[in-house]
C-alpha cells in the first residue's frame, strides 16, 4: 500500500508515528539491504515537476500536511513536496530541518533563486553551525518529517554544507561554492563526492592548488567517480603530463562510456597544438545526479519507494582482511561489519556507494578505497517494479577482517 491515499489514511500514519517516537528523534538508518527501498523511475531521468500544484488543505493537521510533504518527495513530485511545507511552515514554530527540506525542494522543482534565499538565511547558518551531536551525523531517511515540527534541528550539518555548495556552483557563485564545499569536506572528510566537488568549486574560483590537489583525493576515496579522473587528467595536461592525462580519461571512459567530456579531450589530447579544456563546472553527470543534494534525478538516498523485487548482490559478503599497518592503527582485533549505501543501476552496476560518517582518526583513507576497489567488481540483481529493472539504493554490508 502507498503511503498516501486519503486524508483519513494519512492522519492515521501521522498519528501512528508521532506516537511511536518523540519529536526530537532523529530519522531511522537506513533499512538493510532485505528492506531496502526502491525508486519508481531510472535514475537518469529527472523527477516530474508540477508547477501548478494545488493548495493544501488549510485545515489539515500539521502532521498530516508533513507526512504528506514526505510521500511527495519519495515519488519525486517536488513541486507538491514543496506546496505541502510551505503551508506547513505557516503554521509551525520556525525549523531549520523544515527550513532546509522546503530548500531543497524548492531546487528541485525549479527554483534556484527561492532555494538559495532559504540556504543562506540566518535559520540555516545557524544549523551549519551546529557540528557537536555527532549521533545526528548521518542522512535522513524514512520518517524524517518528524525532524519538522519540533522547532529545532535534528539534522546533520553536513547536509546545509553540501547543498549550499552544489546550488552555488549552479548559480555560478565559485567563490560562495568554494567556501561551502571546504565546510562539507570538514564535516565528511572521507566522502570522495565531497572532494571532488571542492576541487571543482576551486578551480572556478581560481584556487588551483587546491583544485588539483582535491581532485587526485577524490580519486583515491572513490574510485568510481569518472569526473574525478577526468578532473584530475585535466591538471595533469595542463601541467604538461600528457602520458598521465590519457590514463586518466581511459580510466573516466572505462567508468562511464556514456560520460563524453573525457573521450572528447582523449582524442583532443593527441592533436599536438590543442589546449587543455577549460575546467569544468558540472559536478556529477548521467546517473550519478541522483546522489546530488539539488537535483531533481531521482532515486535519492533517502526516498523510499516501493518496488517488485530488490538488488541482490552476487557472491558471497564482501570482506578485506586489514594489513598490519592498518590493524595496529585500529587497534582492531575482532572484525568489524561497516554498512554502505550503493546505487544501483537497472543493468545492476554500482553507480555510487555512500559511506556513513567514518572519523579519519577511527578509519583510515586506505579501507574506503578498498572497499571502493571492490565495488568496481560488484555485480547485482537489479530491482524491478511493474516488470522493469529500475536503479534503487540498497545497503551492503562488508566485514573488515583483523
Amino acid at each position: 500500500m502507498r503511503p498516501l491515499n486519503t486524508l483519513a489514511l494519512l492522519a492515521l500514519v501521522a498519528a501512528a508515528s508521532l506516537a511511536a517516537a518523540p519529536a526530537s528523534a532523529t530519522p531511522a538508518s537506513p533499512a538493510p539491504a532485505h528492506a531496502a527501498p526502491a525508486p519508481a523511475a531510472p535514475a537518469h531521468r529527472a523527477a516530474a515537476v508540477h508547477p501548478a500544484a494545488p493548495a493544501p488543505a488549510a485545515t489539515a493537521p500539521v502532521a498530516v500536511l508533513a507526512v504528506e510533504a514526505r510521500s511527495h518527495e519519495d515519488e519525486g513530485a517536488y513541486a507538491l513536496a514543496f506546496a505541502s511545507l510551505r503551508a506547513l511552515r505557516g503554521r509551525t514554530a520556525p525549523d531549520a530541518d523544515l527550513e532546509l527540506a522546503l530548500a531543497l525542494d524548492a531546487v528541485r522543482a525549479g527554483s534556484p533563486d527561492t532555494a538559495w534565499a532559504l540556504l543562506m538565511g540566518a535559520r540555516l547558518s545557524s544549523a551549519l553551525a551546529d557540528s557537536t551531536d555527532h549521533f545526528r551525523w548521518h542522512p535522513s531517511g524514512p520518517g524524517r518529517e518528524r525532524m519538522w515540527l519540533d522547532g529545532r534541528f535534528n539534522g546533520w550539518h553536513w547536509t546545509v554544507a553540501r547543498a549550499r555548495a552544489e546550488l552555488a556552483l549552479r548559480l555560478r557563485r565559485f567563490d560562495d561554492a568554494a567556501l561551502a564545499a571546504r565546510a562539507a569536506v570538514r564535516a565528511r572528510p572521507l566522502s570522495g563526492r565531497d572532494h571532488l566537488l571542492l576541487a571543482i568549486c576551486a578551480g572556478r574560483a581560481g584556487d588551483s592548488v587546491t583544485a588539483r590537489d582535491e581532485a587526485g583525493v577524490a580519486v583515491y576515496l572513490d574510485p568510481l567517480l569518472p569526473e574525478a579522473f577526468y578532473l584530475r587528467g585535466l591538471w595533469a595536461w595542463r601541467e604538461g603530463h600528457r602520458a598521465a592525462a590519457r590514463e586518466d580519461f581511459r580510466s573516466a571512459i572505462r567508468l562511464d562510456p556514456t560520460f563524453r567530456p573525457p573521450a572528447l579531450a582523449l582524442v583532443r589530447l593527441e592533436l599536438p597544438s590543442a589546449r587543455p579544456d577549460s575546467l569544468p563546472s558540472v559536478f556529477q553527470a548521467g546517473a550519478r545526479r541522483a546522489t546530488m543534494l539539488v537535483s531533481a534525478e531521482s532515486p535519492k538516498l533517502e526516498e523510499t519507494r516501493a518496488s517488485d523485487q530488490i538488488p541482490g548482490l552476487y557472491g558471497g559478503i564482501p570482506t578485506i582482511t586489514l594489513p598490519d599497518s592498518v590493524r595496529t592503527r585500529m587497534n582492531q582485533t575482532k572484525p568489524i561489519h561497516l554498512e554502505v549505501s550503493v546505487l544501483v543501476s537497472e543493468t545492476g552496476h554500482p553507480v555510487a556507494i555512500d559511506f556513513p560518517y567514518l572519523a579519519p582518526e577511527r578509519y583510515p583513507a586506505w579501507i574506503v578505497n578498498q572497499i571502493g576497489q571492490l565495488g568496481l567488481r560488484w555485480r547485482f540483481k537489479p530491482a524491478v517494479r511493474l516488470e522493469h529493472d529500475v536503479p534503487m539504493w540498497i545497503n551492503v554490508e562488508v566485514i573488515l577482517n583483523p
